[in-house]
């Protein structure tokens, strides 16, 4: 079991201002934040973490193995200020918020896969699912991020036994997953409000550079509106624009569907058109 009271004293030492509900079982934390959402005025991020579920959700409906003991089952209720058209962005940064963690529970540098998933060593380490509950003005009334997180060593159905791993698995050796939840949340709350910079560790492991990163130059940037080109999945940022608020609005629409949607094809060819000058 998750020992509950050494979380809230490592989220406590950590600074991080969140609420925390633990389920020994629940049928889904996702579920669970949603029903929630429903019934809580905007107000204190809330952290909902789970020891197994009985119905965890993926994408498209699918099903996320998740046994007592062995991973780590959490959900974010979180109140962004963000119109609906930008979840998919808040996704990316659930993402580098996970990877993030990961690295720092446990030293192991996992990929981040078409945003909604970690990989380490070719298989399947995490899984995201973000849930957006709207108001009539479509902006995000709620925003719930679930996160299924293979933490140790376990017998996975034989169905997706070939494709899952888990941090154990990787690095040898068993991490602390109170230790793990802690510095999720921090970094989650950290990303949620960071600057568009988050697509820096967008890169599959690659190197990047950004211009913020040169030397001087993050004191002489300032960047009025963001935009990126669906390259900007590779870590580069390709360019910037000012425009009027409305035109900004259409341009950013077309930067979060385009940005989701390069093909690795296409990334590789504009890492080899950079280097090629």
């Amino acid at each position: 079991m998750l020992d509950v009271s050494k979380a809230r004293a490592l989220l406590a030492e950590q600074g991080v201002n969140a609420e925390l509900i633990y389920y020994d079982v629940t049928d889904s934390t996702n579920a669970r934040a949603r029903e929630l959402a429903r019934h809580r005025s905007e107000g204190t991020p809330c952290v909902l973490v789970a020891d197994e579920q009985t119905a965890g959700r993926g994408r498209r409906g699918r099903s996320f193995y998740s046994e007592a003991n062995s991973g780590l089952y959490v959900s974010f209720l979180l109140y962004p200020d963000a119109r609906g058209e930008q979840a998919t962005t808040l996704t990316a940064r659930a993402a580098v918020a996970l990877r993030r963690a990961v690295a720092l529970a446990s030293g192991l540098s996992a990929d981040i896969k078409w945003v909604n998933d970690l990989y380490s060593g070719g298989k399947k380490l995490a899984g995201i699912l973000a849930e957006c509950e709207m108001d009539s003005e479509g902006k995000i009334a709620a925003l719930v991020v679930g996160m299924g997180i293979n933490v140790y060593k376990t017998d996975y159905p034989e169905e997706i036994s070939s494709i899952a791993t888990s941090i154990e698995a990787q690095i040898k050796k068993r991490i602390c997953r109170e230790e793990l939840l802690a510095a999720l949340c921090r970094e989650m709350l950290l990303a949620i409000e960071d600057s568009d910079e988050i697509y820096a560790e967008l890169t599959y492991g690659r190197e990047h550079v950004s211009i913020a990163t040169l030397p001087g130059m993050r004191e002489r940037t300032i960047v009025a509106s963001g935009f990126s080109k669906a390259y900007a999945m590779t870590g580069w940022r390709l360019g910037y624009t000012l425009a009027p608020r409305e035109v900004s609005k259409q341009m950013l629409k077309i930067h979060q569907y385009a940005i989701m949607c390069a093909p690795t094809t296409a990334q590789m060819a504009a890492i080899e058109a950079l280097r090629a000058g």
